[in-house]
């Protein structure tokens, strides 16, 4: 994902998290986002069932550090559960 980093003079209060998918056969796809600060070692769900390409995280909920976002894509709308791919 790409994330739009504040300017340094103030606290950053919310990233706007965006990122491009395809699907080969152009199946609709739902996201889901999840974090871990770098010395964690399980990731916590963010968000999930998102059906557009970007996200705004409200930062002021988590302690400051570096953290790591995961991203993943499912084209399980368009799909029997059985067939769905991530």
């Amino acid at each position: 994902p790409h994330v739009e980093e504040g300017d340094g003079k103030k606290q950053l209060t919310k990233l706007k998290l965006t990122w491009t998918a395809a699907d080969p056969n152009q199946d609709d796809l739902t996201y889901a986002l999840e974090f871990r600060k770098a010395e964690w070692n399980t990731w916590v769900k963010l968000k999930d069932g998102l059906t557009t390409a970007e996200y705004e995280w409200d930062v002021t909920s988590v302690p400051e550090g570096e953290y790591r976002v995961r991203l993943t894509a499912s084209d399980e709308p368009s799909n029997p559960p059985e067939e769905a791919l991530t």
